[in-house]
């Protein structure tokens, strides 16, 4: 697929109320130079960028931010086995930088947290902490389990006790639910 048809599709589905186009699935760092193609035809088209990323790589979001207005930004906690054990610092130090990457350049950023019922209060904490001194939007998203899993998703009261506490760190807290699982779109 060429970038040239991508942007002839997004023109076809745009309608008045599309502000923007979203890079997302899989994941679009990498695909670095196809999704720059992208977003540089959709900004003549006075379209704006939106991407949403593992933050695997920042070397990989800082040849991309320049071009996005919008970003989300995953960030994996340890238990959720992402990465061997011995790659998470690596991660996580990556899914921080491409924060820092976002917030300096002036992108509107989310940072999103998947909640799983084993997720602790100090996990949440920690990653509040790391993420006090930038100015982003920060969301709980609590899995949505599986009907043959119905144990590895939290509940009410673990999400607001988690969403309590990264609000002594930040300022601008929401609990979303993974809405694509509702609508059965994967």
């Amino acid at each position: 697929m060429t970038s040239q048809l991508v942007i002839e599709w997004a023109n076809e589905l745009r309608t008045p109320d599309v502000h923007s186009i979203c890079y997302t699935g899989g994941e679009p760092l990498l695909q670095t130079e196809f999704v720059k193609q992208i977003a540089r035809e959709a900004e003549s088209m006075q379209l704006n960028n939106f991407i949403e990323t593992s933050g695997y790589s920042a070397r990989a979001f800082a040849a991309l931010a320049e071009d996005f207005e919008f970003a989300s930004i995953d960030i994996k906690l340890k238990h959720h086995r992402a990465v061997e054990d011995s790659n998470y610092d690596r991660l996580y130090a990556n899914e921080l930088e491409c924060v820092k990457i976002a917030v300096d350049r002036g992108i509107d950023t989310i940072v999103k947290v998947v909640v799983l019922k084993d997720t602790t209060a100090d996990e949440i904490e920690a990653v509040c902490r790391d993420l006090a001194e930038f100015d982003i939007k920060f969301v709980l998203q609590p899995v949505t389990a599986p009907h043959h899993l119905p144990d590895v998703a939290p509940g009410a009261n673990e999400l607001f006790r988690l969403s309590e506490v990264a609000g002594r760190f930040l300022t601008d807290v929401m609990v979303i639910p993974q809405l694509h699982k509702f609508m059965h779109i994967q």
